[in-house]
């Protein structure tokens, strides 16, 4: 037994009431170091970090499904747009092909009645001043007849006043002519003639042919 001496003991006084209550005091040799977390509030932080993460993974799947359903939506309108635009193209090619056909074709009735205009000239200018052509003109239409007795041939006052001339030269030129009467018929125009027979007669004026040749082309 350890014997404690007077001298060794010192008396202590009353501790010092502060704010008029109670001070906790800690007789383990030191206080421990207060902390502001416990177990449980180390779980809520925990909990709240897997929602925030698990709200941020549902966030990004919903932004890129709608991402590439926008871009499926954009693909899809631009192929239905460029359809559209093709089948457009072929519209107005078509329409095209169908109006250079129409320009084509007008071309060529434009082209065909200049043609016509000019052949009508010149046949013109020839039947007035070249006398052969009724000669020429009705050695053809003669040609054609098996029967070549009592004609009478009708022509322009001009051509019958030719014809008159060179008779006998004419007449002798077409085989089986017999009994030819020549008569002078302002209606006829220069360069034909109309050759009346005991069974028809054939139409060789200039102005027929000519209105036969333009509707043969025409067709």
């Amino acid at each position: 037994m350890k014997v404690i001496k007077r001298e060794q003991v010192t008396v202590v006084g009353p501790a010092p009431v502060r704010g008029g209550g109670f001070q906790r005091t800690s007789f383990d040799g030191g206080e421990k170091p207060s902390s502001t977390t416990t177990p449980k509030n180390d779980e809520l932080l925990a909990l709240k970090e897997t929602l925030l993460k698990e709200a941020q993974a549902r966030e990004a799947a919903a932004f890129a499904r709608g991402k590439e359903e926008g871009l499926r939506e954009a693909r899809e309108g631009y192929r239905r747009e460029l359809q559209r635009q093709v089948e457009a193209l072929g519209e107005i090619v078509a329409a095209l092909a169908a109006c250079r056909r129409d320009l084509v074709a007008g071309a060529e009735r434009d082209i065909l009645e200049l043609c016509l205009a000019m052949a009508r000239k010149i046949i013109h200018h020839e039947v007035t001043t070249n006398p052969e052509v009724i000669r020429h003109v009705l050695h053809g239409a003669i040609e054609q007849l098996l029967d070549r007795e009592d004609m009478v041939i009708r022509l322009h006052p001009e051509d019958h006043r030719y014809l008159m001339e060179i008779k006998e030269d004419f007449l002798r030129g077409i085989d089986g002519m017999k009994n030819v009467i020549l008569q002078s018929d302002p209606a006829v125009g220069r360069g034909g003639a109309v050759v009346e027979t005991r069974f028809g007669e054939v139409d060789a004026r200039v102005e027929e042919q000519f209105e036969v040749m333009r509707d043969a082309l025409r067709s």
